[in-house]
Formats: structure tokens, C-alpha cells, sequence
């Protein structure tokens, strides 16, 4: 069941951004997420009572939020925490 809620949550995800921009790569782990756009911009959300998200607090994010970084990402991969 829970593996189902996180594949619904993650769908929602990826077909509901704020911009209209569907994200092009997800990576999820027990309780958070990170999703890629196309045109590079990194996004997170979920559980952070571990600062899972690196946002500096452990809020919980319910929406995907983007990640405040510099350069560019080529790649990523969410672990479990």
C-alpha cells in the first residue's frame, strides 16, 4: 500500500507543477523526493525531520519547492534517510 501512495504521490507530482513544466526525472526515497526539470531546475518535497530537503529547517513540503543551488545538475539520486 504504501509503495502504491508514493507511486500516486510521485505521478501527481510530475503532471502538477506550478510553472506547467512537467518534470522530466524523479528520484524518491522512503519519505521524500527530488524531480528534474527539462530545463535543468532541481525540485524537492516530503518528510524533512532529518533535513532530508537541505533547506536549512525541517519543515515538511508538501509541494514540490525548488532547490536553491548553483551551477547545474547532471545527475542525482535520493537516498534513504
Amino acid at each position: 500500500m504504501k509503495t502504491l501512495l508514493k507511486l500516486l504521490l510521485s505521478f501527481i507530482a510530475l503532471h502538477n507543477t506550478a510553472s506547467g513544466q512537467c518534470f522530466t526525472k524523479i528520484s524518491s526515497a522512503f519519505r521524500h523526493n527530488y524531480a528534474q526539470k527539462a530545463d535543468g531546475s532541481l525540485w524537492n518535497w516530503g518528510w524533512n525531520g532529518s533535513f532530508q530537503l537541505g533547506n536549512g529547517d525541517q519543515q515538511t513540503v508538501f509541494i514540490p519547492t525548488p532547490v536553491m543551488i548553483t551551477g547545474s545538475v547532471t545527475a542525482f539520486e535520493v537516498g534513504r534517510s
